[in-house]
């Protein structure tokens, strides 16, 4: 059940990013799309001691997308697994 949420809400996200990266007009704003949604959003929310970068003793949750999302921010749609706590959990099928 948590993984099926956690796919519904990334997939939610992911066209959030691609909305504000199409409306900033350039390829550079990618980045700072992502950033808003991880690292920003940690900072906002006061969790940057457990959240928003990967590193070792913060909660990670981890895409595994087919390419460089700063290259084509599209890729964020098509979710390949996720790893969540050290799980790892395949993408639902697409009808």
């Amino acid at each position: 059940m948590a993984a099926v949420f956690y796919r519904r809400v990334h997939k939610t996200h992911s066209r959030g990013v691609q909305t504000c990266t199409r409306f900033s007009g350039t390829a550079g704003r990618t980045c700072q799309a992502l950033r808003a949604g991880t690292v920003v959003a940690a900072e906002l929310l006061g969790w940057s001691d457990q959240l928003g970068t990967i590193e070792p003793g913060k909660l990670a949750d981890i895409a595994a997308v087919p390419g460089d999302p700063l290259a084509d921010i599209s890729t964020l749609e098509q979710v390949r697994f996720v790893m969540k706590n050290g799980a790892v959990y395949p993408a639902a099928e697409q009808p």
